[in-house]
């Protein structure tokens, strides 16, 4: 709704994202905290026009830990709560992982994969003169 873009403040909802920051010594409730924040943000907002988003950023750090952190997504996802909880509307927040390696399945097929091929000589070139301001070099 504040976006410049009409496509996007006539078409879509605005979102309030959540990230958090993954790595080995990550635990599940640190996990589920994340949830319950961007959960309570949304409790008073009319979801047809307003959601959160859980970012969870290097998710595969997380995966390499011995505590099994990310176990816990698994009723978030399906339910948005976590044992006998009460499922609601509110509860359900969208959420994007980002690693730079495949989770195992029982994860990844609860989402959309996006995989990117290494960029080549001239892609780098590229990124670099944009990244630099320099595009018509």
């Amino acid at each position: 709704k504040k976006s410049d873009s009409e496509i996007f403040r006539n078409h879509f909802k605005e979102i309030q994202m959540f990230t958090y920051q993954c790595s080995p010594i990550s635990t599940s409730e640190s996990i589920l905290g994340i949830f319950r924040q961007c959960q309570k943000f949304q409790e008073n907002k009319d979801l047809n026009e307003y959601t959160t988003v859980v970012v969870l950023d290097e998710i595969g750090l997380a995966e390499d830990s011995k505590k099994l952190p990310l176990k816990i997504l698994h009723p978030l996802l399906e339910d948005g709560c976590v044992d006998d909880e009460t499922p609601s509307k509110t509860k359900k927040v969208a959420f994007v992982g980002i690693s730079n390696w495949a989770l195992d399945p029982a994860k990844m097929n609860r989402g959309i994969l996006l995989s990117r091929t290494p960029p080549d000589k001239n892609d780098l070139i590229k990124i670099g003169k944009g990244i630099a301001g320099k595009e018509n070099l």
